[in-house]
């Protein structure tokens, strides 16, 4: 579950009183595998080094066939696409998240169906520093219930989580899969008796600090959808309580939890406009210890902004992926202040999509999608940062 940022802004215009705009020398597009000649994506980024770095999605072999699990790696000079297996009886496959523990301990998540049958069932596959292979995961509901992972995070290499949705004939339920070292298990999750949830991100402090975010039905009149945010403590999954914002009501999309416990969760607040349509702006959140609250970011914060995925540092700067008022690009919070940060601007015709964002030793990484060509197709898209202070 991850915004598209939008279009690429062809210029920056004057910024709010406050805002700074920092300047992106360093930056680097770096060429990537598209396997297909249809659309191909990345979805989410995560590494162990400089050296050793992966991204997921997905890609079609021609356009409008079916698509497949696309994994990529760089070595510290090339990203390699690396082929992932398909379970047998599926041809419509995704790798939607991706989490490095060790350069032969990777879990990647994501769902695998057919065409004929939308039911799907979730994917959970694993990097042994060889080669990825298919790790049997159990299918909540029925035969024929779909099962989606949208993330993965872990702890360690005995303890890693993974989340998502089933449904079937009725409203969504949010879903949590644990991996022990030894099997993957349900784990059960704080669900209202009625109502939809879905689950999107999930982030790892420790084996007893645990976030997830998504989105559920409002439980108050005015409102379509809230937030869903679920903590673990070691011992069960809890919801916590958070504000909601926009006429129609805010999801979240991806979390990241900073080294003294503050978590920031992004993604979109909705409202309807006069003609009926949906429409948006970006939202974060924080939770400081105590409560969750907005964070107001600067040209970010009008209708058509969007947030992809949010990382924060060793240090503890937040940065953010996204479309802005201004910018296509990053924003990064530092000392308390936004930066603003244009980032490699390849000025494709359409793009870059920036779908997801991970702070590998002293880069940040960024995956997602563009069109540098105008003819329909997505291409795979990969920047980093130079190296930060």
């Amino acid at each position: 579950m991850r915004l598209a940022v939008g279009l690429a802004a062809a210029a920056l215009i004057m910024m709010a009183p406050g805002q700074a705009l920092a300047e992106s020398p360093g930056w680097q597009t770096l060429p990537t595998p598209n396997p297909g000649t249809g659309h191909n994506e990345f979805l989410d980024v995560s590494g162990n080094s400089a050296n050793d770095i992966w991204a997921v999605g997905q890609y079609e072999v021609k356009p409008h066939v079916p698509r497949y699990a696309l994994a990529a790696h760089w070595d510290g000079t090339t990203w390699r696409n690396v082929e992932v297996p398909k379970p047998e009886g599926k041809n419509n496959v995704d790798l939607a998240g991706v989490a490095a523990i060790a350069p032969d301990d990777v879990w990647a998540v994501g769902t695998a169906g057919t065409t004929s049958d939308l039911s799907g069932t979730s994917l959970i596959t694993h990097w042994d520093g060889t080669s990825w292979r298919i790790v049997p995961s159990p299918h909540v509901g029925t035969a024929t219930t779909p099962n989606h992972l949208t993330g993965v995070a872990a702890a360690g290499p005995a303890d890693v989580w993974a989340v998502g949705y089933v449904s079937e004939n009725a409203p969504s339920r949010a879903l949590a899969l644990h991996w022990d070292g030894r099997a993957w298990t349900p784990v059960p999750l704080p669900l209202p008796g009625t109502g939809f949830t879905q689950l999107s991100g999930v982030a790892v402090r420790a084996s007893d600090d645990v976030w997830a975010v998504g989105y559920a039905a409002s439980r108050t009149a005015g409102h379509n959808i809230e937030p869903y945010v679920v903590h673990w403590d070691g011992r069960t999954w809890s919801r916590m309580d958070t504000p909601n914002d926009g006429a129609d009501g805010t999801w979240l999309t991806d979390v990241a939890i900073s080294p003294s416990g503050e978590v920031f969760a992004s993604g979109a607040r909705r409202w309807y406009t006069w003609e009926g349509g949906l429409t948006g702006s970006a939202a974060l959140m924080r939770y400081n210890g105590t409560a969750w609250s907005y964070v107001n970011v600067p040209s970010f914060d009008t209708e058509g902004t969007s947030l992809g995925d949010v990382a924060v540092a060793p240090d503890g700067e937040v940065w953010l992926a996204g479309f802005g008022r201004t910018i296509t690009g990053f924003a990064r919070l530092s000392n308390g202040t936004w930066q603003l940060i244009e980032g490699a601007n390849p000025g494709n015709w359409w793009g870059p999509s920036h779908q997801g964002l991970a702070i590998v030793g002293k880069r940040v990484w960024s995956v997602g999608f563009s069109n540098p060509t105008q003819d329909d197709n997505a291409r795979t898209y990969a920047e980093r940062s130079p190296e930060l202070p």
